[in-house]
């Protein structure tokens, strides 16, 4: 039985993959031969769909799960949204291919599991002809997606947070408790925008959905600040991110 080690990464996101079967999207992956020998097989690329960085393959959602009629049996709390099939690569050591994967085709589906306005997108090789990868450490990748505005980014955020509460043994956060929440996280939001006039409208959303998430879900605050260091970041105007500080001690009285 032959051997390889074959990588795998994301590359440019073309068009953001959406939830909308109209929308689709179109991403590049790329694939690479980290092995000594000539790789010159079959290989399967699969996609999935997931609310958190952690990619559940014993709860899929599938995609023969969709019905004809319309009436999806979201079954799991992750998705596979399908597989690109390559009868034949080449590859010498060091050597990468980059695929572009488009979701108008129909080898694979837009994300029915996720919230529209954040996800995280995994892509995974697999070797045919009976070659078993020698490291299945790089065999598979994330990339985070997101689509919108601030507010449902982190609308997106609050709703995997909830979700989050009931994995792996968790109470999870029934229906009366999860709206409260919601109505709390969403009220410390626009309060915030209306009250921080100076400081940018992104910012003050970030900050405000950061600071009551994580009183509301203490256990997931390193998820949550993590995800709000990087919006933080991405935000170009540095003075007005200055004024969060003084933000976030306006919702510390508030909330």
């Amino acid at each position: 039985m032959a051997d390889a080690n074959l990588a795998v990464k994301f590359g440019k996101v073309i068009q953001t993959p959406t939830i909308f079967p109209d929308e689709q999207g179109k991403v590049e992956v790329t694939i690479t031969n980290q092995g000594n020998t000539d790789f010159n097989a079959p290989l399967d690329l699969k996609l999935y769909a997931s609310t958190d960085k952690v990619l559940d393959l014993n709860n899929l959602n599938k995609i023969d799960d969709v019905s004809a009629d319309g009436n999806d049996l979201l079954k799991g709390t992750d998705e596979l949204l399908g597989t690109l099939k390559q009868d034949n690569i080449t590859l010498a050591p060091g050597k990468s291919q980059t695929l572009t994967i488009d979701f108008a085709g129909s080898d694979f589906r837009t994300a029915s599991v996720v919230a529209p306005g954040l996800y995280y997108l995994f892509a995974e090789v697999q070797p045919g002809n009976n070659i078993t990868d020698t490291n299945l450490t790089n065999n598979r990748a994330s990339k985070l997606i997101t689509q919108g505005d601030a507010v449902i980014q982190w609308n997106s955020i609050l709703l995997n947070t909830i979700e989050a509460t009931g994995k792996n043994g968790g109470d999870g956060t029934p229906p009366p408790l999860a709206a409260r929440q919601q109505a709390i996280v969403h009220n410390a939001i626009y309060d915030a925008v209306l009250q921080a006039p100076a400081a940018s409208d992104q910012a003050a959303v970030v900050e405000a959905g950061y600071r009551t998430l994580i009183d509301l879900f203490p256990t997931q605050a390193s998820t949550i600040k993590s995800l709000r260091d990087n919006f933080l970041k991405a935000i170009p105007n540095s003075e007005a991110k200055k004024m969060v500080s003084r933000l976030e001690n306006k919702l510390l009285l508030m909330y």
